[in-house]
Formats: C-alpha cells, sequence, structure tokens
C-alpha cells in the first residue's frame, strides 16, 4: 500500500510546503501584482487553498486507483 499511496502523498505535501513557503517570503504584495485582484495579500491563502485541494485529490486519487485497479 506504501509504495501506490507514498508518491502521490509526498508530491501532495510538496504542493503544501511550497504554498506556505510563499506565505512566509511574502512575494506577491511586494514584487508581483495581478490584474484583478484588488488584495493582493489574498493570493497567498487563495494558492494555499488550491495547494490544500490539489493535494487532498491526488491522495484521494491515490486511494482510487488501489483499490479499483481499472479505473487507471
Amino acid at each position: 500500500m506504501f509504495i501506490a499511496v507514498g508518491p502521490p502523498s509526498f508530491t501532495a505535501l510538496a504542493f503544501i510546503g511550497m504554498a506556505q513557503d510563499l506565505q512566509i517570503v511574502k512575494i506577491f504584495p511586494n514584487y508581483m501584482v495581478l490584474n484583478g485582484i484588488e488584495n493582493q495579500a489574498l493570493i497567498t491563502d487563495i494558492l494555499s487553498l488550491f495547494a490544500l485541494v490539489m493535494a487532498i485529490f491526488l491522495w484521494v486519487l491515490a486511494f482510487v486507483s488501489l483499490y479499483h485497479p481499472d479505473f487507471t
């Protein structure tokens, strides 16, 4: 089970880690501006939420492919 679930979990952990690093570095309010977003400080929160959703999706996909081999 570790072989099937381990690599997607490591990738999920990397997504979350990169999103947390963006919050620490605070690169978006200082160096980058995205048009259409008034409060630039929310970008890191949005990316953190997106990273969490992607991490959960990868983890669930690993379990689905583990128990349903015909899925992949």
